[in-house]
């Protein structure tokens, strides 16, 4: 017997014909066989949704919903969790890309560990990485897995590997519908991890259950374009510090901080230095993140963005 009802897994596709049959595989072949997949085609003008269909004729576990409007991944992801939190309550709820792939054993082992730790609300594993053709690549995705290290990170950057992750549906319920923000079309995740960071345990297995394949959309001269939407999350991030109406110039020196500076300004040592204590010691007054982790992670911050200049100069 089962320890959960079906896992329910949520995937919004967008022109993804090349790897979206490995993707689906990998989920027919896994270990743990009660599962659902709920994926919607997101107005693709590939083979995409044709690929969908045949995939939910052979297999009655897998629940299709083709669309021929382009909404984005966070408004489909929506769409998707509220069908699932409505007509499978109680299920776990797991993410999935179209150009991944899962290790046959990550459903079970993820179940697994839910039902042995029940304060944990959200779950991830470590990724392996492959080429756009499917080749092995150098690359690994290995996150930290302790709560209060997650936590740290978040503040920064998605601490997660967004779709190696498992959640429960009541943590999903308290934070507020829709879960995802659509008005961010990149690091929704981002946005979606440093809110529920504060409300739920996070936990990060460390096995490699997901192959994430790298492609033009994960690569760094997409950069400067995420880091418009990262400024935005740091932003509720301060705010939740209680660091509002700051002048620009404090600022522009917090996302030269962090890692997402504006482009082509410059910014001071010294208001690099005080950005840093400001966030401290806002910290220190509110407790959301462990302060000596907090001020590990933040120290080293600032020594990096004191040697880069790449995007932005310091006088």
């Amino acid at each position: 017997m089962n320890a959960f009802p079906p896992i329910v897994v949520i995937l919004s596709a967008y022109n993804c014909a090349p790897t979206l049959g490995a993707a689906l595989d990998s989920m027919k072949k896994q270990s743990y066989e009660n599962w659902l997949l709920l994926a919607a085609d997101d107005g693709s003008s590939d083979d995409t949704p044709q690929i969908l269909t045949a995939a939910g004729q052979q297999d009655p576990r897998i629940r299709v919903f083709i669309h021929q409007d382009n909404k984005g991944i966070a408004a489909r992801l929506n769409e998707l969790i509220d069908k699932a939190l409505e007509e499978y309550p109680g299920s776990l709820i797991a993410r999935m890309d179209g150009d991944d792939i899962c290790d046959p054993a990550r459903f079970e082992k993820q179940a697994a560990y839910m039902a042995a730790h029940r304060e944990v609300g959200v779950l991830a594993s470590w990724g392996r990485c492959i080429t756009p053709d499917g080749q092995s690549a150098s690359q690994t995705v290995e996150t930290a897995t302790d709560h209060d290290q997650l936590a740290v990170n978040g503040f920064f950057s998605a601490p997660l590997l967004h779709p190696s992750v498992i959640m429960r549906p009541s943590v999903l319920k308290t934070a507020g519908m829709p879960l995802y923000d659509s008005s961010l079309r990149r690091a929704q995740d981002f946005d979606l991890w440093a809110r529920l960071i504060h409300q739920t345990r996070f936990a990060v297995m460390p096995e490699y259950l997901l192959v994430y394949r790298l492609g033009s959309d994960k690569k760094f001269d997409k950069e400067s374009a995420l880091n418009v939407y990262r400024r935005v999350i740091v932003d509720r991030n301060l705010q939740r510090l209680g660091l509002e109406g700051q002048d620009d110039t404090w600022k522009a020196a917090t996302y030269a901080l962090v890692g997402f500076p504006l482009p082509k300004t410059r910014v001071t040592a010294a208001a690099l230095e005080q950005a840093m204590k400001d966030i401290l010691m806002a910290n220190a007054q509110k407790g959301l993140y462990n302060p000596a982790l907090f001020q590990e992670k933040l120290e080293g911050k600032y020594r990096k963005a004191i040697r880069k200049t790449r995007w932005w100069q310091i006088f």
